[in-house]
C-alpha cells in the first residue's frame, strides 16, 4: 500500500511517479511489437487486448485465495481469438492463448519479475536511472493441489485503469459513488462501479496477504512498527467497509423487493457483487485478527534458524548485466579479485611414487562372474506358446522341420510358398527352443554363416541330422 507523508508532491516527484506508472505498461507493448518475430503469424490479433482479457479472467477466478486454471484462461481468450481469425483450429487457439499467458508470466526470462527502467527526477538538477520491478501473473498451487494463475496487485491496478492509486482511498471513493448511484436509481452505472469495487477488494486482500506472507518468510525483514500500524489501519478500514457494505446491501435488498421487474437483473447482479466484496472483507478481517499470534509464533520459530551472513545477490541482474556493460579493462581486475573468493580452496593430490609403482605392477584383478538365477515361474513352456497358434500352422511347421535344412533356407522357402508369417514365427521359436549350445543330442545346431532374412537376423541354425 502507498504510504502518504502528508506533504504535497513536487512536480519532479509527480513526474517521476507518472513515468514509473507508465513503465508498467512496457510488457504489453513489447508483446504487441514482438508478434512479427514469432513463428506463427499473429498480425490479425491485438495481443494487448488478449493480455488484458487474460488478466481480467485471472481476477474473476481469484475468489477467496484461488485463481484461474490454464483451461479457464483459454476459454476466456478463445472468443476474441476466433473473432480475429475464425479459421483457427482448437490447437491453434491454444497456441495463441499460451503465447499471451506465458508472456504475462515472463516465461522468456524464467518468470522473473519484469524490470522496467525509468528516469527519476529527484530535484531541479538531479536525474537518476532507476527501475521498477513487478509481476503481472503468477502461477501458484491452490489448497487442493491445482496449479492456478493469479493476478498480482500491479496487474489489478493496471487493469482497473487507476495505476499507483492508494487502494484504501479508491475503495472509499468507489463506495461513495456507489451509494450516490443507488440512491438516485442509476442501477446500471452502480453495477459498473460495483465491479470496480470488487477489483479493489481483491487488490486490497492481495496487498495485505503479501505483508502476512513476508512475516512468515522472514520476520527480521519486516519493520514491526510499520507492520503493526498497517494492520491496525487495515482493521479500521475493513470495519468501515463492512459497515458501509451492509448498509448498501440492505438498500439494494429493499429495491429488489419493490422492483417492478425493469431493473431486476441489474439489481441481482449488484447484490451479488456487493455480497462478494463483503465475503472477501470478512475473510480478510478474520485473518487480520490472528496477526499478533502469527507474529509472536514466527518470532519464536525463526530466531532459531541459521541466518546467512549476507543476502545472496541476483547473479544475472546484479552481477552479470553490470559486468558485460563495461569494457575489458574495467572487468579484468574485478575478475582477478572475484575468482579467489568465488572458488573455494582446492587441495592438490600428493604424488606417491611407491603407491603408483605398486598399482602398476599389481596383477589385473578378475571380476567375479555372477550367475544369473532365472526363476522357473517366469519361464513359459513351449507347449503353452504353441497352443496360441492354429492347428494348421503347427502342422505346417512340423512338415518344414521334417524336411530339414538351415533356418534361413526354411524361412525363404516358406515365404516363396506364400505361407502366412505365423508359420515362420513358430518355426523360429521351435528351433530356438530346440537349440542346445552344449551339443548334447541337439535337435538344432549352429550353422555356418549368419541368418540373412527379411524378418529375422543373427546366427543361422540347422535342423539336426540334415545335410
Amino acid at each position: 500500500m502507498t504510504q502518504h507523508s502528508g506533504q504535497p508532491e513536487s512536480w519532479e516527484q509527480l513526474l517521476s511517479r507518472r513515468v514509473r506508472t507508465l513503465a508498467r505498461t512496457g510488457p504489453l507493448h513489447r508483446l504487441e511489437e514482438g508478434k512479427a518475430s514469432r513463428a506463427r503469424n499473429l498480425e490479425r490479433h491485438d495481443l494487448r487486448a488478449l493480455a488484458l482479457r487474460a488478466i481480467d479472467s485471472a481476477i474473476e477466478h481469484m475468489g477467496l485465495g484461488y485463481g484461474a486454471t490454464r483451461q479457464n484462461l483459454h476459454h476466456a481468450l478463445e472468443p476474441l481469438i476466433r473473432t480475429a481469425e475464425p479459421p483457427l483450429t482448437s490447437k491453434d487457439v491454444t497456441e495463441v492463448a499460451d503465447a499471451v499467458i506465458e508472456h504475462l508470466l515472463n516465461e522468456p526470462s524464467r518468470r522473473r519479475a519484469f524490470d522496467e527502467p525509468y528516469m527519476s527526477f529527484e530535484g531541479p538538477t538531479t536525474a537518476t536511472w532507476r527501475s521498477v520491478r513487478f509481476h503481472l501473473l503468477r502461477e501458484e498451487e491452490a489448497d487442493d493441489g491445482t496449479i492456478v494463475v493469479k493476478a498480482t496487485t500491479e496487474a489489478i491496478n493496471f487493469y482497473a485503469g487507476m495505476l499507483d492509486v492508494d487502494v484504501e482511498d479508491a475503495q472509499t471513493a468507489a463506495e461513495a459513488v456507489l451509494r450516490a448511484q443507488v440512491d438516485r436509481g442509476a442501477i446500471g452505472a452502480a453495477v459498473a462501479t460495483a465491479r470496480q469495487a470488487r477489483l479493489r477488494s481483491i487488490e486490497y486482500a492481495e496487498s495485505l496477504r503479501s505483508t502476512l506472507r513476508q512475516v512468515r518468510r522472514d520476520v527480521a525483514r519486516v519493520n514491526a512498527q510499520r507492520m503493526l500500524a498497517t494492520i491496525a489501519s487495515a482493521r479500521g478500514h475493513l470495519e468501515t467497509r463492512l459497515q458501509v457494505e451492509r448498509g448498501l446491501l440492505d438498500t439494494v435488498e429493499e429495491r429488489v423487493a419493490v422492483d417492478d421487474g425493469k431493473d431486476a437483473s441489474s439489481l441481482v447482479e449488484l447484490r451479488d457483487a456487493l455480497s462478494d466484496c463483503r465475503q472477501r472483507h470478512l475473510k480478510l478481517h478474520e485473518e487480520l485478527l490472528t496477526v499478533n499470534e502469527t507474529w509472536l509464533a514466527e518470532q519464536e520459530v525463526q530466531r532459531f534458524r541459521r541466518v546467512r551472513a549476507s543476502a545472496l545477490p541476483d547473479l544475472e541482474r546484479e552481477v552479470f548485466h553490470p559486468l558485460v556493460a563495461h569494457t575489458v579493462e574495467v572487468v579484468a581486475p574485478l575478475i582477478e579479485e572475484l575468482l579467489p573468493a568465488l572458488h573455494g580452496p582446492a587441495v592438490l593430490p600428493v604424488f606417491d611414487l611407491a603407491a603408483l609403482a605398486s598399482q602398476l605392477l599389481a596383477p589385473r584383478r578378475r571380476e567375479a562372474e555372477q550367475d544369473l538365477e532365472v526363476s522357473a515361474d517366469i519361464l513359459e513352456p513351449l507347449s503353452a506358446i504353441e497352443a496360441r497358434f492354429a492347428p494348421e500352422v503347427r502342422e505346417a511347421v512340423e512338415r518344414w522341420l521334417a524336411r530339414g535344412g538351415t533356418l534361413g533356407g526354411l524361412l525363404e522357402a516358406s515365404r516363396q510358398a506364400g505361407e502366412p508369417p505365423a508359420i515362420r514365427r513358430l518355426l523360429v521359436l521351435r528351433l530356438l527352443w530346440a537349440w542346445d549350445p552344449d551339443g548334447r543330442e541337439p535337435f538344432a545346431v549352429r550353422a555356418d554363416g549368419s541368418l540373412n532374412d527379411l524378418e529375422y537376423g543373427g546366427q543361422d541354425l540347422r535342423v539336426g541330422g540334415s545335410e
